[in-house]
């Protein structure tokens, strides 16, 4: 079995070290989006992130209407509003579970929708997360998600 690293604590400064364990946490997780925003960053968070593998798909065959259409339904999906969430068309891998299907009355959102989302209550990672799943909805391509190399241990 693999060491796993541990995080060292300084005893006379517990939170100063809690919390660069922390930080040091979420950089491993996110990759090196915890710490940088340009566009030329690698994408060496976790594979199945938008900081990972999966995020290095472009974006192909939407119209910005298309990409606005995804963000208000990523916001509807995060809210805390099950109303909200049962407007939103249900995504699957399979692409037309939407069409003819007891999914198909689910696609009842309309932009307006969101004003009734209360901000305060969501998630925004959620947000995000749920409106580029949306994006590889309507381009075909969900769920997006890169082989991983998985060895028993």
């Amino acid at each position: 079995m693999q060491d796993i690293p541990m995080v060292d604590l300084d005893p006379d400064n517990m939170q100063g070290s809690f919390n660069k364990g922390l930080e040091k946490a979420f950089v491993e997780v996110q990759g090196s989006t915890a710490y940088r925003n340009d566009r030329e960053r690698p994408y060496n968070g976790q594979p199945w992130t938008s900081d990972g593998e999966r995020g290095r798909t472009l974006v192909e065959g939407l119209t910005m209407r298309d990409v606005a259409d995804c963000i208000v339904q990523g916001f509807l999906t995060a809210s805390t509003s099950e109303e909200l969430q049962q407007k939103t068309v249900e995504i699957s891998k399979d692409k037309d579970i939407g069409i003819g299907t007891k999914y198909a009355a689910k696609n009842t959102w309309r932009h307006d929708d969101i004003y009734q989302v209360v901000l305060e209550d969501m998630d925004p990672g959620a947000v995000i997360k749920s409106a580029m799943c949306f994006i590889e909805y309507y381009m075909g391509i969900f769920p997006n998600l890169p082989k991983l190399n998985h060895e028993p241990g």
